[in-house]
């Protein structure tokens, strides 16, 4: 008979309800309202499908009938669903409104009995009603927090919260046990939509305090509407880190919802109030018992694969219109596209709702024998909460977990589950139950934090000093902004220290460092602080970063021609000029003497005195020849014939001799280093020396050290710096001593402030000594009584221990001067190819214009007339010459 009753599919709701009636015999009809909101139609949905499923059981004797109450139509939906029905119990799905008088009546008295499927707020008002909470009291669920958080290893966490969640109760709770516990924590409401730009801002304002403070420990505590939109906005606040872990306590957050994060490298805790295993079913009324109250209670876990009663399209079959009618809560013409959402897996409001129909027919059925149609007093006192709820306690294991109640309607026993989302991937890890106890197998590898510095943002100070410092080159074109415009040594071991200590920072540039270590606003100052005994007052030390010193620098000697040309170094250009223009002169003269000179080649061989092939040794072209050959030690192919020319060959054999010994000279010279470079090793070397001035910044301490000592070779030194104090040492900056080096003939007393420049961006300066002298330590400044001296100097020793110290020594200071050109003449005096490049450029050159003037020249004879030596005329002649051969034979 069971069988065929449920067979119906296609028959009213109200011929269903009468078929009911008929096939439980004298089963009792309980009225039970609904209260929910137009949004709440899943919900609504699953209380109605749960009654008809116990309606359904034959082990049922009760026949629950739903009947919905939808708040949004008037504020007085509740009373006149309450005069219309007579119903025995109530399930808020949503809050109830304020008390309402319509048409001038009292409000009607509510049903005894009242199951509350959310976190009532303290707004809502009294009701004098039985209550039941199916959701946790705020007691619970602020230690649940608490102690999951400390299972974690948190000692602190932001809050970010709403008054939506049903969390929300709960941060008085929580406030209570963070101060016995010593916990630190911020709380900030953010706003309850983030729909127009002011709360996007808004919520802009609050991520960036959440940044700026360094917090990685982040509970997030809304609704589930808005956890999208905040994650966002923190993934662009680069909130979403692989140090970074969020808590995220509505229970009806998805999986979903972090996908869009998974490559975030965040680490995301959700919580549940059922296990794993019960998101993919829910329990039918239809199956075998678990205890409730006094009796027994059917109980399945109904797998989601079982075709869902609301889609027709997988069972085959029509809906009743009972289940149709609760999609249609609205009215005609309601869009029924939420049906979709109700397929989706059962949100926890949805599975708290099914398991308010199995407890307020069991509760209903147990006071079977009291009026319930009284009104109740409610539960006021303790004493009261016992008496009157005695032998109506109910515990069955539902959709929401295990069901059961205290005295005064609090849910007990609760367990809540332990979830963690990483890397798209989302686990089960643990529980935590109602007396305090955490079992928890967590997948994720966390950062420890490390004492104060831990999850800190630091304020830091920097100035630029090469290499300490530096603007990257190309730093405008690339719109570099902020500490992403510099690059060095420093900035590099403060992210290597905020790795290892997991704080985070942001750089502010300036000059006065002094100012910026006394003001106290920067908690870490990113300058080379030498360590002198008295910075001790005004300011704390690290342990030392590295050994630094003075040196000896000045500029290459002026006669180093750099390039290819270095063999015409000897002479400067004007001697060159002057030395072409010599031997175009000279040339002029002897042929202007071969030309009118009576005894010279030209004239003579008018006259018969020589052959007439000899008129012309001394022209233009044959005298420049000469000369030239003269010049090059080479010597003249055609000596002048007359005294005149050969008193003008003399005079410039003599000055060929004295050039030529001069460029020799001079080139030798040139091509290895100048004294003053190969001599000046040491401070004794330049004690020694005379011949190139030295000094330095008369602020430094070394020159006091210098005056004042009375050893060798600085006694020497001190004497000379107080002696031509006024010439050697420069009174304005360190900065004019150093320009002063590099326009020459100076040796500058240099720091190690100077030497990146010299080695890095200088090829025109040299460095004389080949280690430090007078050497001192430099150091990270910190505020005095500063708390992370301690953890920053222990940091620094294990970076020396693993070797990332030398890494950036490697980086920042090697020695090398890659960028310049290889010293032609270095200390073995091997010259390379720059000293001589140019003179193969010059063979070249010339071997090439010489095949030129050969085609021109070939040109030339093959165009001349016959007769006058061109190949014709050649061809000419060789023919009757063999003619005349031929004939005689």
């Amino acid at each position: 008979m069971m069988r065929a009753c449920l067979s119906i599919r296609s028959i009213s709701g109200v011929t269903y309800l009468l078929l009911l009636i008929c096939c439980h015999g004298n089963a009792r009809d309980i009225h039970v309202g609904v209260v929910h909101t137009g949004n709440q139609e899943c919900h609504l949905a699953e209380v109605t499908a749960s009654a008809q499923e116990l309606n359904n059981s034959q082990d049922s004797d009760t026949i629950v009938s739903v009947v919905p109450v939808e708040m949004n139509d008037s504020a007085c939906a509740l009373d006149q669903a309450i005069q219309q029905h007579s119903h025995q119990a109530l399930i808020l799905l949503a809050p109830l409104p304020p008390p309402c008088f319509c048409g001038g009546s009292e409000r009607p008295p509510l049903p005894p009995l009242t199951v509350r499927t959310y976190q009532a707020g303290p707004a809502e008002p009294t009701l004098r009603s039985r209550v039941l909470d199916m959701f946790p009291s705020p007691d619970h669920l602020a230690t649940m927090l608490i102690d999951v958080m400390e299972a974690y290893g948190w000692k602190s966490a932001y809050v970010l919260y709403n008054k939506q969640s049903e969390f929300y109760r709960c941060i008085e709770a929580m406030e209570n046990i963070v101060t016995t516990r010593r916990w630190y924590t911020w709380f900030r409401e953010v706003p309850a939509k983030v729909a127009t730009q002011a709360d996007r801002d808004s919520m802009d304002a609050i991520l960036s305090d959440v940044r700026t403070s360094g917090r990685i420990h982040v509970v997030m505590m809304t609704d589930d509407d808005v956890i999208d939109a905040i994650l966002e906005q923190a993934f662009h606040r680069m909130l979403l880190t692989s140090q970074s872990h969020w808590i995220i306590t509505s229970f009806d957050a998805s999986k979903k919802q972090l996908d869009s994060f998974r490559h975030s490298g965040a680490r995301f805790t959700l919580l549940r109030q059922y296990p794993e295993s019960a998101t993919k079913t829910i329990p039918n009324w239809s199956d075998p018992m678990l205890t409730v109250g006094n009796q027994s209670a059917p109980h399945l876990n109904r797998s989601e694969e079982t075709p869902n009663r609301s889609d027709p399209e997988r069972t085959g079959e029509t809906p009743s219109a009972t289940e149709l009618d609760r999609f249609e809560l609205g009215g005609p013409g309601k869009n029924l596209s939420r049906l979709d959402r109700c397929k989706d897996p059962l949100s926890n409001t949805a599975r708290l709702a099914r398991d308010s129909v199995a407890v307020l027919a069991d509760l209903l059925s147990s006071l079977e024998e009291q009026d319930t149609n009284r009104p109740s007093e409610g539960w006021r006192t303790l004493e009261n909460c016992s008496r009157q709820n005695q032998g109506s306690k109910v515990t069955f294991r539902g959709a929401s977990g295990d069901v059961s109640f205290d005295d005064c309607g609090r849910r007990i026993d609760v367990t809540i589950y332990i979830r963690e989302y990483s890397d798209g991937q989302e686990k089960q890890v643990g529980f935590w139950t109602a007396d305090g106890a955490v079992d928890m197998n967590s997948t994720i590898s966390y950062v420890q934090m490390n004492g104060l510095l831990g999850g800190r943002h630091l304020q830091v100070f920097g100035r630029l000093s090469k290499p300490w410092i530096m603007e990257r080159k190309h730093a405008d074109a690339e719109g570099q902004r902020g500490r992403y415009r510099y690059e060095g040594f420093m900035l590099d071991l403060t992210d290597m220290l905020a790795a290892r200590l997991n704080f985070t920072w942001n750089l502010t540039m300036g000059a006065n460092y002094k100012g910026a270590i006394k003001s106290g606003e920067y908690d870490l100052v990113l300058f080379p602080m030498s360590m002198r005994p008295h910075r001790l007052k005004t300011m704390q030390l690290s342990i030392p970063l590295r050994t630094r010193g003075y040196f000896l620098t000045m500029k290459k000697s002026d006669r180093r021609l750099p390039g290819m040309f270095q063999f015409m170094a000897p002479f400067s250009k004007k001697v060159w000029l002057c030395f072409v223009a010599a031997i175009v002169s000279v040339s002029l003269v002897l042929s202007v003497n071969n030309r009118f000179n009576p005894n010279e080649w030209g004239i003579a061989a008018a006259r018969g005195a020589v052959a007439q092939d000899q008129a012309d040794n001394l022209n233009l072209p044959n005298s420049l020849w000469s000369t030239w050959g003269a010049a090059v030690g080479q010597g003249p192919e055609f000596l002048p014939r007359s005294y005149a020319g050969r008193v003008a060959a003399g005079t410039w054999w003599f000055f060929v001799l004295v050039a030529i010994a001069s460029y020799t000279a001079n080139l030798a010279a040139f091509l290895s280093q100048s004294s003053a470079q190969q001599q000046i090793k040491t401070l004794s070397d330049l004690a020694e020396q005379t011949d190139v001035p030295y000094g330095t910044y008369d602020g430094y301490s070394i020159v006091e050290f210098f005056q004042q000592s009375q050893e060798e070779p600085f006694k020497t030194l001190g004497k000379y710096l107080t002696k031509n104090a006024d010439e050697v040492l420069v009174t304005a900056n360190s900065r004019q001593a150093m320009d002063r080096a590099i326009e020459g003939n100076y040796i500058f007393i240099s720091p190690t402030t100077y030497e990146y420049e010299i080695l890095k961006e200088r090829c025109d300066m040299v460095i004389l000594t080949a280690e430090y002298f007078f050497k001192y330590q430099v150091a990270l400044p910190f505020p005095l009584e500063s708390p992370y001296v301690s953890e920053v100097n222990l940091a620094l020793m294990k970076m020396a221990q693993d070797g990332e110290m030398d890494v950036l020594e490697n980086r920042w200071f090697n020695k090398k001067k890659d960028h310049c050109k290889s010293d032609a003449a270095g200390a073995t005096g091997v010259l390379g190819m720059d000293n001589f490049g140019g003179l193969f450029y010059f063979l070249v050159m010339g071997m090439g214009g010489a095949m030129a003037v050969f085609f021109v020249e070939w040109i030339w004879f093959m165009f001349r007339p016959p007769g006058d030596g061109s190949i014709s005329s050649y061809s000419e002649t060789n023919k009757n010459n063999k003619n005349n051969n031929a004939s005689a034979v």
